[in-house]
């Protein structure tokens, strides 16, 4: 499959970008309504790398795999953990929303999914736009309903990225091996958004 890459078209780029977004849009929406009829939901790996394949088809060489190569991060002092653990470490992340599934609040459910796909960096490109729909996705499993309101909490955050950043940059003080999260602001941040999603 050819990847049309941003340096050599542009506006192509641009318009595969949108079109996966809203691609990744109808798969969340719709995996959402389908998790609302499951008995015991669970994240699962399959779920995640296809919210992934949505968001970077035609635009990614690796859309839907997690990855096998280094990467940085845009805007973060954080340095992506090596890529054999990658696997890993999204098994600890799927295991750890599991765990907490029914002991945890909705945002802190959603700041943990959010935040700490950001911080394992799982794939190649596209790891904020997977984990802003995958936040979405436990926002509302965990509410029980999908959020109303057109202004959605990861259009919010594209619009107005540095509480977004600054957010991620305080999660990045947790320390997982005691599990320890330092998700209060994240979650404080959510909680703004959802007030305007469903507000607006």
């Amino acid at each position: 499959m050819k990847i049309i890459l941003e340096q050599d078209d542009p506006q192509l780029f641009r318009q595969i970008e949108d079109r996966n977004l809203l691609a990744q849009y109808d798969l969340l929406r719709t995996s959402v309504e389908v998790a609302l009829t499951e008995h015991g939901f669970r994240v699962m790996h399959d779920l995640i790398c296809r919210l992934h394949y949505f968001a970077v088809i035609h635009i990614c060489d690796t859309a839907g795999a997690y990855r096998t190569k280094g990467v940085g991060i845009q805007h973060s002092m954080h340095a992506p953990p090596h890529p054999d653990k990658v696997q890993e470490l999204m098994n600890e992340y799927v295991a750890y929303l599991d765990k907490n599934w029914d002991t945890k609040t909705a945002l802190h459910l959603a700041a943990y999914a959010l935040w700490r796909m950001c911080w394992i960096h799982p794939f190649m490109e596209g790891n904020g736009r997977t984990a802003r729909a995958m936040c979405c996705l436990v926002l509302c499993v965990k509410l029980g309903f999908w959020i109303p309101g057109s202004h959605i909490i990861p259009k919010q955050i594209r619009d107005n990225r540095k509480p977004y950043y600054d957010a991620l940059a305080e999660g990045d003080k947790s320390d997982p091996r005691i599990d320890f999260y330092n998700l209060e602001r994240m979650e404080k941040y959510l909680e703004e958004l959802l007030t305007k999603q469903v507000g607006g």
